[in-house]
């Protein structure tokens, strides 16, 4: 099962031209942030809860985002992964996503965000 979220036209189109003929059913999800909370995507997806503490593994459920995906198959093929997408939001000058080296540096992050847009700033890391 793939989740997608139904407000994303253009990816549903093209997830379901690519999963066409095979076993896999396609779930439209509904607008919430974060889209990576595994709790709510397990449970709207599947019904299943994952249990307090556990991993969606627990309830024979595995979650990767998009990114991960993209890399797995570029490690098949031979290719390093020695990029990311971050996502620079918040109190910054000009909020981005931005795909930037393996070990860049937050000041860095944050420069390329136009900097930042207060003078107490509190730096919060999600994701992986």
């Amino acid at each position: 099962m793939v989740g997608v979220k139904a407000r994303n036209r253009h990816a549903v189109e093209s997830v379901e031209a690519a999963c066409r003929g095979k076993a896999v059913r396609i779930h439209l999800l509904r607008d919430y942030y974060p889209a990576g909370d595994e709790y709510d995507l397990v449970y709207e997806v599947t019904g299943k809860v994952i249990p307090p503490g556990g991993l969606p593994v627990h309830v024979g459920v595995i979650v990767n985002n998009v990114e991960t995906l993209v890399n797995i198959g570029a490690a098949a093929d031979g290719q390093p992964v020695t990029h990311k997408m971050l996502t620079i939001a918040g109190a910054v000058r000009q909020p981005l996503t931005v795909r930037v080296p393996l070990g860049v540096t937050y000041r860095y992050c944050i420069e390329l965000a136009g900097g930042l847009a207060t003078a107490d700033p509190v730096l919060c890391i999600v994701g992986s």
